[in-house]
């Protein structure tokens, strides 16, 4: 695995995260919707319980599944942090947090680092020597 795939984890871990939150709400959704709608329902309706049932297993799948996703970031994470922090040079520690710990655009990065929009390149460069740094420091601990 390359440095930047490695540090990498982090943000596909979070874009996880995000997907599942956004199902667990839509879910959420759905069941509050089935169970209004239930209690207007004759007895003896199989259909609307049989839906409600399965949002509700569902849910229960997609939050544990996110329990799990967050203790596998937060683990990544420190990882990575720790990684990063081996880094000696300042500005490439900086520019790698900010881009897999805080999950920056190029153009954020560049703002808040304080370089122009023009400098993007010159972010790009900087970053192709820390990911040097990253994957020689990676490689003399193993």
């Amino acid at each position: 695995m390359t440095a930047k795939e490695y540090l990498y984890q982090t943000w596909e871990l979070k874009k996880d995260i995000r997907r599942k939150q956004n199902q667990i709400l839509t879910l959420r959704a759905m069941a509050e919707r089935a169970t209004s709608s239930y209690a207007a329902l004759r007895v003896g309706g199989t259909s609307s319980n049989s839906k409600i049932e399965n949002a509700m297993v569902r849910l229960i799948q997609i939050e544990d599944e996110l329990g799990e996703s967050i203790s596998r970031l937060a683990a990544i994470y420190q990882e990575v942090s720790g990684a990063i922090d081996s880094v000696e040079n300042p500005i490439y520690r900086e520019l790698l947090t900010h881009r897999y710990l805080n999950c920056m655009s190029w153009e954020e990065i560049a703002e808040t680092m304080g370089y122009s929009n023009d400098s993007v390149s010159w972010l790009h460069k900087m970053h192709g020597s820390a990911l040097k740094k990253v994957d020689m420091e990676r490689h003399t601990e193993m």
